[in-house]
C-alpha cells in the first residue's frame, strides 16, 4: 500500500483508541463512530475490525495492541459469542464472527487462551444457523438467513480453516469445513436472477440490492474462486459492470435501483442500523470478479481512495466511521495485491518535478533544461521531456501518482493563471494531499505573478504565511541554483534522517 496512505491510516487509528471503565473492569478499543461524542462505549465490531486491520494491511502502529486483545477476551460471554458493545447482552453474529477472527490473526500473543476464546466463539456461530446453514443478526435461529450476516459468518469460518498457525480440535474443524460449504451454496440459491437488478438481497428472498450483490460476490469469490464459473457470479458480475457503464460511483442512490446503504433490522427492542460501503464493495466485486473489462473504473476509484487529500472518505454522516475505514482501506490493499505491478511498478522516479500555468512556460523551460545539466532530464518531471510517456489514456490519474509518489521535491510555479488550469488543479490536489500530511519539505514555491501573491486563491496556499522565491527577482539561472540547493538539502536529510521543520 502506498506508504504515506498507510502512515495516515496508522496515526488516525493511533489518535482514536478509547478506554471505558465499566464495574467489570477497563476495557480498550474503538467506538464504531470513532470520533463521535455520542458513543461512550468500546464497540466489539469496531475494535475487531481495526485489529484485522493492522494485520491484513501490514499498517505499522505505535501503540501496544494487547491492551485491545484482552478487552475482546473479557468482553466474550458465556454462551461463547461477542455483543455489538460492552453494555449490550446479547450475542450476535457479525460481532462474533468478527472477535473470532481479531483473535486468530493475533493469537501469537495470546496463546492458549486464544484458541480456548476461539473455539467457544466458532461453536456459537456453529449452534446459531438456520437450517440451511445461514445466519440471522441477533436471534439465535431466523427462519430467513440475512445475507450480510451469513457473509460475515462464512468469511470468519473460511478464514479459520485456512490459518495454519493454530490447532483447533478435530471434530469442530470437521464441522466448520460441512457448514462452510453448505452455507456457501445457500448463498448460491438466495440468487434472485430479476431482470432489472439481479443479485443478492438482506433476506433469502428479499428485494435485491447492490450492497448485498457486490458484498456476496466478494464474498464467496474470496473463499473459492471457482464460483466464478457459478451462473449467479457470472450474472450479477455482469449486472454490476453494466451498472458501472451506466452510471457514476459517486451516487450510487439511483431511483430504479436499490443500493442497500442502509439496512434495518428491527427485533422487539433491539434496533440495529447498518450502513454499508456500496461504493466500495462494488468495486470490490469488479476487481474479484471482472477486473480487465472494468480495469478503467476500478484504476480511477483505487486511486482516488489512496491518494485522497482529506479524510472525508472514511466518514458517515460527519463522523468517521471504523467500519467505513475498514472497507475502504482493505480495497486498497486489495488492489495494490491485485494490481500492484502496474500501480506502482512502472512508476519513473524523477527528483525534481515542476508545476506551472502555460503562461509561464518560458521561464519554466530555462530553468527546466538548466537543472537537466545538473542531473539527467529523465530526473526531471517537465512535460517536454517526457511527451512519449505523457501520450496516455487517464494522464491525470498517472500525473498525481508521479507528483504525489514518484517525486523527491515539487517546485511551485505560482502565477494569476494557475489555479485557474485544470492540469494545474489536477497536479495540485496531490501537492495539496502531501501538505495535509505535514510533507512540507516537499514542496518549493517560486513566484512568478508581478501580483501580490496574497490575492492568489489556491487552496492550502496562504502568501501571507508560505514562503517562496520570487521570479520576478531572480534570473532564471539563480532560481535554479536555489532549487538545486533546495533538492540537496531534503536529498541530505533524507540520508542523514534528520527532520527539517
Amino acid at each position: 500500500m502506498n506508504e504515506q496512505y498507510a502512515q495516515a491510516c496508522s496515526a488516525y487509528i493511533a489518535e482514536y483508541i478509547k478506554q471505558e471503565k465499566t464495574s467489570k473492569g477497563t476495557y480498550f478499543g474503538w467506538y464504531h463512530y470513532i470520533d463521535s461524542p455520542h458513543f461512550h462505549t468500546v464497540g466489539i465490531v469496531a475494535t475487531a475490525q481495526v485489529l484485522i486491520l493492522i494485520k491484513d494491511c501490514a499498517l505499522d502502529v505505535t501503540f501496544n495492541c494487547i491492551p485491545m486483545l484482552q478487552s475482546l477476551l473479557d468482553m466474550q460471554n458465556s454462551d461463547g459469542g461477542w455483543s455489538y458493545r460492552s453494555n449490550i447482552l446479547n450475542s450476535a453474529t457479525e460481532p462474533t464472527a468478527l472477535a473470532v477472527q481479531a483473535l486468530l490473526v493475533w493469537s501469537e500473543l495470546l496463546g492458549e487462551k486464544a484458541v480456548v476464546a476461539i473455539e467457544k466463539g466458532v461453536s456459537w456461530l456453529l449452534n446459531n444457523t438456520n437450517s440451511v446453514c445461514l445466519w440471522g443478526p441477533i436471534k439465535k435461529r431466523e427462519k430467513f438467513g440475512y445475507v450480510y450476516f451469513s457473509c460475515v459468518a462464512l468469511r470468519c469460518l473460511h478464514r479459520l480453516l485456512n490459518y495454519s498457525q493454530i490447532t483447533i480440535k478435530t471434530s469442530l474443524r470437521s464441522k466448520v469445513k460441512a457448514t462452510l460449504n453448505q452455507g456457501c451454496n445457500s448463498l448460491l440459491s438466495a440468487f434472485n436472477n430479476s431482470d432489472m437488478q439481479c443479485g443478492w438481497g438482506p433476506t433469502e428472498n428479499g428485494q435485491v440490492t447492490l450492497f448485498h450483490t457486490a458484498y456476496t460476490i466478494v464474498t464467496l469469490l474470496d473463499i473459492d474462486l471457482e464460483y466464478a464459473k457459478k451462473h449467479p457470479i457470472i450474472k450479477s458480475l455482469a449486472f454490476l459492470s453494466d451498472y458501472v457503464d451506466r452510471y457514476s460511483l459517486e451516487n450510487t442512490n439511483i431511483s430504479q435501483f436499490y443500493d442497500g446503504m442502509n439496512e434495518i433490522y428491527q427485533n422487539k427492542k433491539n434496533r440495529l442500523v447498518y450502513t454499508h460501503s456500496v461504493d466500495v464493495y462494488i468495486v470490490s466485486a469488479l476487481l474479484c470478479g471482472d477486473r480487465e473489462k472494468n480495469r478503467s473504473i476500478i484504476t480511477e476509484k483505487c486511486k482516488l481512495y489512496i491518494n485522497c487529500a482529506e479524510r472525508t472518505d472514511w466518514r458517515y454522516q460527519g463522523f468517521i466511521t471504523c467500519w467505513r475505514l475498514y472497507d475502504i482501506v482493505s480495497l486498497c490493499h486489495r488492489y495494490i495485491n491485485l494490481m500492484g505491478v502496474e500501480a506502482t511498478g512502472n512508476m519513473q522516479h524523477f527528483k525534481i518535478a515542476l508545476t506551472f500555468a502555460g503562461e509561464s512556460r518560458d521561464l519554466v523551460e530555462q530553468i527546466a533544461f538548466t537543472l537537466a545539466n545538473k542531473f539527467d532530464k529523465e530526473e526531471i518531471l517537465y512535460d517536454g521531456f517526457h511527451e512519449a510517456t505523457f501520450a496516455r489514456p487517464q494522464l491525470d490519474v498517472y500525473l498525481q501518482k508521479l507528483y504525489h509518489d514518484c517525486s523527491e521535491l515539487i517546485v511551485v510555479f505560482l502565477c494569476d493563471q494557475y489555479s485557474q488550469k485544470r492540469w494545474c488543479g489536477i497536479e495540485w490536489r496531490a501537492i495539496r494531499d502531501i501538505l495535509n500530511n505535514f510533507n512540507y519539505e516537499k514542496i518549493m514555491y517560486i513566484k512568478v505573478s508581478k501580483e501580490n501573491i496574497d490575492d492568489l486563491t489556491l487552496p492550502g496556499f496562504y502568501g501571507s504565511q508560505d514562503g517562496y522565491i520570487d521570479a520576478n527577482t531572480h534570473t532564471p539561472q539563480q532560481i535554479s541554483e536555489l532549487i538545486i540547493e533546495r533538492y540537496n538539502q531534503i536529498s541530505h536529510t533524507s540520508v542523514s534522517g534528520a527532520s527539517i521543520q
